[in-house]
């Protein structure tokens, strides 16, 4: 396959009847590490037929690729029977197909770890279920093929799956049928429809494939040979929802009690149930106090709970401490400085985002506004913005609703470029009068 070619290609039948083939390209631009790949000048070349030990396979089309991968692993998914006892004891009683997957993905979660095995022909073909199973370890290939023999085990069909694993990665060339991956996934099956397991990980909810190895597309591995499938992109709204909720209530010297309470669902849920993994408790700590557009939090009380439904993520998040020098005030006015939380650009990351929050914050009694009370609304193409205030019973209550939608030709900085913009609407200061000595 040529991408970006423009030289000659010269074609040659040598003696023996082979056919040499010669691209010759010159005066090619000076690339930089920006370069995108599918803006590079390059060529792609694969085999028709190939021979990997005694395995012969062809290129020819997906289909004979996905052949050659299921007879290269055939006869090596059987468990030992005592293993296949232990499955029938776990799903015992359990009638719904997705619960049964669930609890046999949670098992293998919680008994069995990676380990990469990539020499020889081990790189390509799986372990034996039956190792596996004994040693309790086993790389992407031989966990993956391992859960596929145990949902067989329990009545589910499961198919073992080719992708290019990486976040941000670029899909694979689906015109040309050849090796383009370096992981293995499991689709199973429940109604004809998929439900996705990343098999080397201990903390996905079962169908939940995160940012690894999400919307691309994928080689599924058949008897009858291989055929092409997309993972899903988690973009839907409900897979990128933040709910916020922040009480903040003022004392004389202009600090600030503040509590928050944050529900997150979809791909925020698993990114902040990731870093909990990776951070000890002050350093989740100064990642939230980095994103907080509060300066001078001092954060007292942190506690983050994770959790799934179904194979949707979702985590609660609950935050408290002092705000200092929330409110500055003179003689006869009152101001609050910007308290709006900052959108990150990783959270756009799925073109979709859904942001709901509040704020009640309680004020010295008789202050009245300096500012318009009047919804603040902002619609663009990639975005919508509306921020509505009340001012009752000396208390400010403010709501912020924010969604994004973002079309698959912006790139980094354009997305950059947005998030700056969402982050600087209605950010600004609130003011407030006090009430005049006559009035107190």
């Amino acid at each position: 396959k040529e991408q970006h070619l423009s030289g000659n290609r010269q074609d040659e039948t040598l003696p023996d009847g082979r056919v040499q083939l010669t691209w010759k390209e010159s005066e090619l631009p000076v690339q930089d590490l920006s370069i995108k790949e599918e803006d590079d000048h390059r060529l792609y070349i694969a085999p028709k037929e190939f021979k990997l030990d005694n395995f012969r396979g062809s290129m020819t089309d997906w289909s004979e690729l996905g052949l050659w991968k299921y007879q290269l692993n055939e006869g090596r998914d059987i468990l030992p029977e005592e293993f296949k006892i232990k499955i029938l004891e776990l799903v015992e009683g359990i009638e719904d197909p997705y619960e049964k997957i669930a609890v046999l993905y949670d098992y293998l979660q919680k008994n069995f770890r990676y380990v990469s095995i990539q020499l020889g022909i081990g790189g390509w073909q799986t372990m034996t279920a039956t190792d596996a199973v004994k040693y309790s370890y086993g790389d992407c290939k031989g966990l993956s093929n391992l859960m596929k023999a145990m949902l067989e085990t329990a009545g589910i069909p499961a198919y073992y799956t080719l992708v290019y694993a990486g976040e941000g990665e670029s899909d694979i060339h689906t015109d040309l049928p050849s090796n383009q991956f370096n992981h293995v996934i499991l689709r199973a099956e429940v109604d004809e429809q998929p439900v996705w397991l990343e098999c080397t990980s201990n903390s996905l909810p079962a169908g939940y494939l995160g940012s690894f190895t999400n919307d691309r597309h994928v080689l599924v591995v058949t008897p009858t040979g291989g055929y092409l499938a997309k993972t899903p992109g988690y973009q839907e709204d409900h897979w990128n929802r933040v709910e916020n909720e922040f009480y903040i209530r003022l004392d004389d010297r202009g600090d600030a009690q503040m509590t928050m309470k944050q529900h997150l669902e979809g791909n925020p849920a698993y990114t902040a149930t990731s870093l909990s993994r990776q951070l000890d408790s002050r350093q989740q700590r100064d990642y939230f106090n980095k994103y907080s557009a509060i300066s001078g939090l001092i954060i007292q009380d942190y506690e983050l709970k994770p959790d799934h439904l179904d194979s949707l993520p979702i985590a609660d998040r609950e935050v408290k401490g002092i705000i200092q020098k929330f409110a500055q005030t003179t003689a006869k006015r009152l101001l609050l400085k910007p308290f709006f939380t900052k959108i990150k650009l990783e959270e756009i990351g799925f073109k979709n985002f859904d942001l709901s929050e509040s704020y009640t914050i309680d004020l010295p009694s008789g202050v009245g506004s300096e500012f318009s009370l009047m919804p603040l609304e902002i619609k663009e193409e990639e975005y919508s913005i509306l921020i509505e205030n009340c001012l009752e019973n000396n208390q400010l209550i403010v709501s912020r609703k924010i969604k994004v939608s973002l079309s698959d030709s912006q790139d980094e900085e354009a997305k950059k470029l947005i998030v700056s913009k969402i982050n600087s609407v209605g950010n600004g200061a609130y003011h407030f009068t006090k009430p005049s000595l006559s009035q107190q």
